[in-house]
């Protein structure tokens, strides 16, 4: 199997939601956030370890750990996160946490939807019918943090499921 050493340029293309605080406080941010990744190893008496990432082949699980910290005097609210899910992963359903309110089907710009998202396919006989999609076509995963408190952290996990390493575009 064929292994890559893991970046981590997600950070860079994180995106928040445009009515988020992003000013500058006397040369500090108002808010800043932290990416951690971490390979998830389930060892034979099931006890789950996080490990530091340095390879990734396919099968592997990966953790995402996003920790957003409010350096204001005051709570910012309605925090809309929202997470790019590389290729060459799948995103885990419900494994975020909190659990997400939206998603998108698409790495592109444009509106996120509510869960569970629909799409349109084609049946054996040619019929068009809607479905929910499955959560590991999740191209981009949002979370809705109602209230981050003045001068407080919050952490978000998400998990994926490498299915194609030498598609894996994280840089460090």
């Amino acid at each position: 199997m064929k292994s890559i050493l893991i970046t981590l340029t997600i950070l860079t293309s994180f995106i928040f939601s445009p009515n988020l605080v992003t000013a500058q406080n006397a040369g500090q941010q108002d808010i800043t956030s932290n990416l951690k990744v971490f390979k998830i190893k389930t060892e034979s008496q099931g006890q789950v370890s996080r490990q530091t990432v340095q390879t990734v082949e396919p099968g592997d699980t990966l953790e995402y750990q996003l920790t957003y910290t409010n350096h204001l005097d005051n709570a910012i609210s309605q925090l809309k996160p929202v997470l790019p899910i590389p290729n060459g992963v799948e995103y885990l359903g419900n494994s975020a946490n909190p659990s997400i309110v939206g998603a998108s089907l698409s790495l592109q710009e444009g509106p996120m939807q509510n869960l569970p998202i629909q799409e349109q396919t084609t049946t054996s006989s040619g019929l068009q019918v809607n479905q929910n999609a499955s959560h590991d076509k999740f191209r981009r995963i949002q979370w809705l943090i109602n209230s981050l408190q003045p001068n407080s952290s919050l952490t978000l996990t998400a998990r994926v499921k490498v299915v194609k390493s030498d598609a894996l575009t994280l840089n460090q």
